[in-house]
């Protein structure tokens, strides 16, 4: 008995009692088992239905390309207001409907006092930074 104390088992919590069952069922619904693995670094490769579609092909996947009136263009050729509103045709659910502006939310007024009070308090602006691969930058206590 470590600590002095004993903890209760009550077996497996529900949330993963579901997320197994979940699991199983997708697993059985669509005829494959997933069975992730990790990379040469630790990370989970967990595959996507686009890079199975390409890998079982072998070929690029095909994706749908932008016009002046369908959206932007990535790099990729994605063309995002192209697959949306594709997903819309389908849906099940309204989409695309008005939404009133209601102004900024009271949580960002408030964090934004709260950063100016900081900032004031100690005589510095945050000035917040991105690096080369687009993650912000956050100062720490042991940073110089």
């Amino acid at each position: 008995m470590s600590g002095g104390y004993t903890v209760p088992d009550f077996g497996i919590d529900h949330d993963i009692k579901a997320s197994k069952a979940s699991e199983k069922e997708a697993e059985a619904s669509t005829g494959h088992q997933w069975n992730p693995k990790k990379d040469a670094d630790g990370n989970w490769i967990v595959p996507t239905a686009l890079v199975k579609q390409a890998l079982a092909s072998k070929e690029k996947v095909d994706r749908p390309s932008c016009s002046s009136d369908d959206g932007y263009p990535s790099a990729s050729g994605y063309c995002p207001k192209t697959i949306a509103k594709r997903e819309a045709a389908n849906s099940p659910y309204p989409m695309n409907y008005p939404v009133p502006n209601l102004g900024v939310d009271h949580d960002i007024i408030g964090t934004e006092a709260s950063i100016k009070q900081a900032e004031g308090s100690v005589g510095h602006v945050w000035k917040p930074t991105e690096n080369k691969d687009g993650a912000w930058n956050v100062p720490t206590a042991l940073a110089p």
